[in-house]
């Protein structure tokens, strides 16, 4: 049986009856599951752990993989890990981010995931490697998170990559509509599908991030893709009219009102 165990925060070790005592808690997602899903069992070689296998359901025990396999990933996340903990400190956005692409390409979401949101903390000059990550094909999946990352480094300073990323995504969608058919989102091919998801999900990432800025520049762009949205049936139909009403948002951010319809 093996546990997987964190040390605590300093806040959480501060909030402590015994602060000098060290305190392990288990190694879960927020501590959700607590040591029951920080556990794996290996027998005969097999490794089973506690996992929801339906969202929503109960957590079951499942077959996870084989006992070696477990243990050369720990091994490899721990290194990976400790390459991102000295990027961090050195404030290192290019070591940092091949953190990122390690841990995705292992498919460890949450390393992923923690890689991004350190690369956000690095201020301005990590921007030009989360631009070149969000150019990044093979990351699709992260782009919506490398988009609120730049604006967590960068803030207004990059307004006008991400009304790039909406023109981009402007014409992207007026190349792809005449070809497309409606309930492309459930219905089209499933690498199309996923094409096609990840596209949106990029603009409309980009949408709201771009809101707050209030960046004038992008109101063209921003207009020109909410009239194309709203004008054909095939697009306007999914999320019911998000992208859209998305659009509206950032136009009524820039003018202090609603904007024309």
């Amino acid at each position: 049986m093996v546990l997987f165990l964190v040390k605590p925060k300093p806040t959480d070790q501060a909030n402590r009856s015994d602060s000098k005592s060290p305190a392990w808690l288990p190694a879960s997602y927020l501590e959700h599951g607590g040591f029951k899903v920080s556990v794996v069992w290996i027998e005969r070689g097999e490794a089973y752990a506690f996992k929801q296998v339906f969202n929503p359901g109960p957590s079951v025990l499942t077959r996870v993989g084989i006992g070696i396999d477990m243990k050369a990933k720990v091994v490899a996340f721990s290194v990976i890990q400790a390459n991102l903990n000295k990027a961090v400190e050195e404030k290192d956005a290019l070591s940092a981010a091949q953190s990122l692409r390690a841990f995705s390409g292992q498919g460890y979401h949450y390393g992923a995931k923690g890689c991004i949101e350190s690369l956000g903390k690095m201020g301005n000059a990590a921007v030009p490697t989360l631009c070149r990550l969000l150019g990044d094909r093979t990351l699709s999946h992260w782009h919506p998170d490398i988009i609120s990352a730049m604006v967590a480094a960068g803030g207004v300073d990059v307004a006008s990559d991400l009304t790039a990323v909406v023109k981009e995504g402007l014409e992207y969608w007026q190349e792809r509509l005449p070809k497309l058919k409606k309930g492309w989102w459930n219905n089209a091919p499933d690498n199309e599908r996923r094409s096609l998801r990840s596209r949106y999900g990029r603009l409309l990432a980009a949408l709201r991030a771009i809101r707050p800025l209030r960046y004038e520049p992008c109101r063209e762009v921003v207009s020109s893709l909410r009239d194309l949205w709203r004008s054909s049936e095939t697009l306007s139909d999914v999320g019911g009219d998000q992208m859209a009403r998305a659009c509206d948002a950032v136009l009524e951010e820039l003018t202090g009102g609603p904007s024309a319809p």
